[in-house]
């Protein structure tokens, strides 16, 4: 039903009216066709109106309620009166009806009035003056009408009350009327399609209501003539409009800005009542026959005025003091703004603007730059991206307090450094940005070399004396420039200077971005490589020196990509580091060389070891222990021929999760090889400490036991330190005869290299025989496939 009245009744509802208007001025005079007519236009509103309260579904306001029942009853009033003259009955006038007919006049009126109410801004002042302004208006267009109209037709022997209802009909008419004006120009509503209907409403009315009167003194009236033509035209326009809208919420469709009027509309406001109560003394003026009755109406005129003028003086009082109330909230509002504001582009920590304001200050200075003279050779912008070095370090050692006072120290020095030639911001954790409008690639790298030495100097914080170092990035872009891409291109800079060394400053080039976009790239192929089959393990054999035959066997990962060949492990495992898909990469490393050792040693009277990488992101996971049980247990090798070989940093590492994993290892029974031995720090005691079963020599210092500066006490003094472990010590990266000569003599008890065999797939040792399926999770850790 809310549909229906929501605007689809609308047409409808004029079509239906307007066939009944049309067919009653056509029909034959009093014929039942034309009553019929008739009945159906009066009948419009109230059924109209009785839809739309009842969709409210008892949540119509009174208004609305009001309304209903004052077109009911003038269509009950309009329908009796009219059935009466058309079967030959004549109603007297004055009589009973016209007090019926008053009555709803008065109720439209008063409805109109409430809605003007709530329609204007200053409410029931608004509301109150209308009806003022209309009883002044109204007392001087009757006056006018008396004396030209109805007067001099007015027969000798009328009645007192004849004469008053005579009257009557065109002031209520005409109060309807401006009532509606001041409600439709109030909301702003004047020359929409609903303010219309509503002034074709009560015109119609008044129309008829002045022809009315007219006829009523002269005796001429025809109840079928085009004045109940007139009348039947208004309950059309009314049900039109209430079949469009809730005619109670005319507020509704008003401007979305409020409506604002010039002062010749305030002054006409203000002159117009005055000169309507001058109307009734003009005409006694003119006409002295009508003296008494116009200077009876012209003081009730300014009687009206100065009920008016004292009205709206102690409105505009409070008016006044709502005003100043409105000045002050207005003032508040604006402070609250200028809050959030900061609040919204500050970072609340440093004070600096955040990520926010640094973006929009940057776009302003490419826009700028954009309209600057000449094109490519226009004004530059310059963009600084920078981070902490080893922030992480002081927030995990002193705790977060400190960390928060060292970025706030940081802060304070990039603002000295640019000294309000820029916009200085907080990115987000460590990371800042400095943008420099107009600044060139020399001017840009000069201001990141001031900032370097300017952190580079050591902090007084809290007591202690703290150092940090920052990396920057500078990236300088002309007219036209991207925000994001500036931004992007800095940070490339960045991670590349932090790459070099702490306190670099790198320019930005467009291979850092080929770099990036090719890494990416990567990336996203690799995430699905296990899943598509493309990852296969290779085995390099590891010859025990003191038997010459093969000990164990190395298992190593191959990307082949059906599209780019076989991708160098050098490139593809970095990336599986940083994106953390080297941990599905490396379970499914573990899964297939453990069902391959398997399958190796079914036939061997001697079986073989096999040996799997480990990286430092897979031991740190606290399932990593759980994850190599499973594949022990699900491919049934034993845990003694299964060695794992893990950094020298992870042996380093003292945390708890690498504590607890390495014990859990050893409980296992899984052999642990320190790769890259020699490499790094490893601490004898840290090692001599830890179940670790092998050393497996650096393969560089392998290398070097061949050029002048010989490696040869170093790889001595590590043989030596395994033997007093009881460690068994590998030397990998064996390519020449005189290392492989030398390894011998020094007593190193394993090697592998080129020298000796390159890695291959497994039927090369295994003598092609065919591996059974094996269950395997893809790099996610999520999809099961199966493999053979």
């Amino acid at each position: 039903m809310l549909g229906l009245l929501g605007g689809r009744l609308e047409r409808p509802v004029a079509l239906v009216g307007v066939l009944a208007v049309a067919a009653f001025l056509v029909l034959p005079a009093g014929g039942a066709a034309q009553t019929v007519a008739a009945t159906v236009a009066f009948a419009l509103p109230p059924a109209v109106l009785g839809l739309r309260v009842r969709s409210l579904r008892g949540a119509a306001h009174p208004r609305l309620r009001l309304l209903l029942g004052a077109s009911t009853t003038y269509g009950l009033a309009m329908g009796a009166w009219y059935l009466a003259l058309a079967v030959g009955h004549p109603i007297a006038f004055p009589s009973g009806l016209d007090l019926v007919f008053f009555a709803v006049f008065s109720c439209y009126i008063t409805f109109l009035a409430l809605v003007l109410r709530d329609s204007s801004p200053t409410g029931a002042l608004e509301s109150r003056l209308a009806l003022v302004d209309s009883m002044i208006l109204t007392t001087a267009a009757c006056a006018v009408i008396w004396v030209a109209l109805i007067q001099p037709a007015l027969p000798g022997d009328a009645s007192v009350f004849a004469t008053i209802a005579t009257l009557a009909y065109p002031g209520f008419a005409l109060a309807m009327v401006m009532v509606a004006v001041r409600l439709l120009v109030a909301s702003g509503t004047l020359f929409s399609r609903s303010g219309l209907l509503l002034m074709l409403w009560v015109g119609a009315e008044a129309c008829g209501d002045i022809v009315y009167g007219r006829q009523m003194t002269t005796g001429d009236f025809d109840y079928a003539s085009a004045v109940t033509a007139s009348w039947l035209l208004g309950c059309v326009a009314l049900a039109t409009l209430v079949a469009r809208q809730d005619p109670s919420q005319v507020r509704s469709v008003a401007p979305r800005r409020p409506v604002r009027h010039g002062r010749l509309w305030t002054s006409m406001r203000q002159v117009i009542p005055l000169a309507a109560a001058l109307v009734p003394f003009a005409l006694a003026l003119l006409d002295p026959d009508h003296a008494g009755a116009m200077v009876v109406g012209g003081l009730v005129s300014f009687s009206l005025v100065t009920w008016r003028a004292g009205m709206l003086q102690g409105d505009l009082k409070d008016e006044r003091q709502l005003t100043a109330q409105l000045d002050r909230a207005v003032d508040e509002l604006a402070a609250q703004r200028d809050e959030l504001e900061h609040l919204a582009f500050s970072d609340p920590l440093t004070g600096l603007a955040n990520r926010a304001r640094f973006t929009e200050d940057l776009e302003a200075a490419l826009t700028s730059a954009s309209r600057g003279p000449g094109t490519a050779a226009g004004p530059t912008v310059g963009v600084l991206m920078l981070d902490l070095d080893d922030f992480k370090v002081v927030n995990d050692s002193l705790g977060h307090g400190s960390g928060d006072a060292l970025l706030i120290a940081v802060a304070g020095r990039l603002e000295a450094v640019v000294a309000g030639r820029g916009t200085v911001a907080r990115l987000g954790g460590d990371e800042f940005g400095v943008l420099l409008p107009g600044a060139t690639t020399e001017s840009g790298v000069a201001v990141a070399r001031r900032v370097v030495d300017a952190l580079a100097q050591p902090f007084g914080l809290e007591g202690r004396v703290l150092h940090t170092a920052a990396s920057v990035g500078v990236a300088v872009v002309g007219p036209g420039g991207d925000v994001q891409a500036v931004m992007r291109d800095a940070d490339l800079a960045m991670y590349a200077a932090k790459a070099v060394s702490s306190g670099t400053v790198r320019v930005f080039e467009a291979p850092l971005l080929e770099r990036a976009q090719a890494r990416l790239e990567l990336e996203s192929h690799l995430r699905g490589a296990v899943a598509r089959s493309e990852l296969v393990v290779e085995y390099q054999p590891i010859l025990d020196l003191r038997t010459g035959e093969v000990a164990s066997m190395e298992a190593l990962v191959r990307w082949h990509h059906p599209a780019w060949g076989v991708v160098p492990p050098d490139r593809f495992i970095p990336a599986a580091e940083s994106t953390g898909t080297i941990v599905g990469i490396g379970e499914w490393v573990l899964r297939r060389a453990c069902y391959d050792a398997v399958s190796v040693n079914r036939d061997r009277v001697r079986p073989l070891s096999v040996t799997v990488n480990v990286s430092v992101r897979q031991a740190q996971d606290a399932g990593f222990a759980q994850t190599v049980q499973r594949a022990l247990t699900d491919s049934g090798l034993p845990p003694g021929r299964l060695v794992l070989e893990v950094t020298e940093s992870l042996v380093m590492d003292s945390s708890p999760t690498a504590a607890a994993t390495i014990a859990e290892l050893q409980r296992l029974g899984v052999r642990l090889s320190i790769d890259d031995f020699g490499a790094g720090h490893s601490s004898l005691a840290r090692v001599r400490a830890l179940p670790v079963r092998e050393l497996k020599i650096d393969g560089e210092l392998v290398r070097q036991l061949s050029d002048a500066a010989s490696s040869r006490p170093i790889v001595t003094a590590i043989i030596a330190m395994g033997r007093a472990l009881d460690l068994a010590v590998i030397a990998e990266g064996v390519e020449e005869e005189d290392q492989l000569d030398a390894l011998r003599e020094l007593g190193c008890d394993m090697v592998q290299g080129y020298l000796l065999a390159r890695p291959a797939p497994l039927a090369a040792i295994a003598r092609d025989r065919r591996l059974p399926p094996l269950a395997v999770l893809d790099v996610e850790g999520t999809a099961i496939q199966r493999l053979g």
